[in-house]
């Protein structure tokens, strides 16, 4: 996501959609060193497609200045993120029901989503000006 807000909205999907062709075709870049078009069938299928969108949307929210300052580069850390926890925890939940979808994919997670969330708002603001 800190890559994409420096983007174009058509730049952060070539480039959200090349990471998921490149993991895809055998490229140890999912998590833990993972590859494989199977992943998009498993529980982690939703994150990883879900980059695609939140990529794009984030991108958007940097063209319209939410990388300017801290706050603003947090709201929209925090608004992508929780688009991509809604997309990777619907994939889920269509997996394995809403409890346990919410238990393997929200509960677990929210909490390091928010700091990073808080270390990419910051990584933004310190990485603006060479954007720009």
């Amino acid at each position: 996501m800190v890559c994409c807000v420096f983007l174009t909205p058509k730049q952060a999907f070539i480039a959200t959609c090349l990471y998921l062709l490149g993991g895809g075709l055998g490229l140890p870049i999912f998590a833990d060193s993972s590859s494989g078009f199977e992943k998009f069938q498993g529980g982690s299928g939703g994150f990883l497609y879900g980059f695609v969108f939140t990529g794009v949307f984030i991108s958007y929210l940097g063209r319209i200045g939410f990388r300017s300052t801290f706050l603003k580069a947090f709201i929209a850390m925090t608004l992508a993120t929780i688009l991509l926890l809604v997309i990777g925890n619907a994939h889920l939940c269509y997996l394995y029901g809403v409890e346990k979808g919410l238990e393997y994919g929200l509960y677990p997670f929210w909490k390091g989503a928010l700091i990073k969330a808080l270390v990419g708002a910051a990584i933004i603001v310190l990485l603006k000006d060479r954007f720009e």
